[in-house]
C-alpha cells in the first residue's frame, strides 16, 4: 500500500480506510515502534504512525493470519 507521508495522524489514517479501533489496537501492541504521541506527557495528544513500520507491521499481520488458516484448513 502506498502513503503519501511517511508520518501520519491517525484521523489522516483513518481518511485512508483503516479503522479506528485497527489503529487503537496496533498501537497498544507490546514492543510495536511505529506509533507514538506528539507529547506523551498528555493523554489527548494526537497519535502519530510510521507509515514504513505500519506497513512491515500490517503485511506480518496479514501473512500470520493466512498461515493458521492453512493450518487450520488441514485439520478439518
Amino acid at each position: 500500500m502506498k502513503y503519501p507521508k511517511q508520518i501520519m495522524s491517525k484521523t489522516e489514517l483513518m481518511g485512508m480506510g483503516f479503522t479506528r479501533s485497527y489503529l487503537d489496537r496496533v498501537s497498544r501492541v507490546k514492543g510495536q515502534t511505529f506509533a507514538f504521541r506528539i507529547n506523551p506527557m498528555k493523554t489527548n495528544s494526537p497519535l502519530m504512525f510510521d507509515t514504513v513500520g505500519l506497513e512491515k507491521f500490517r503485511l506480518k499481520e496479514i501473512e500470520a493470519v493466512e498461515k493458521a488458516n492453512a493450518m487450520k484448513a488441514k485439520v478439518i
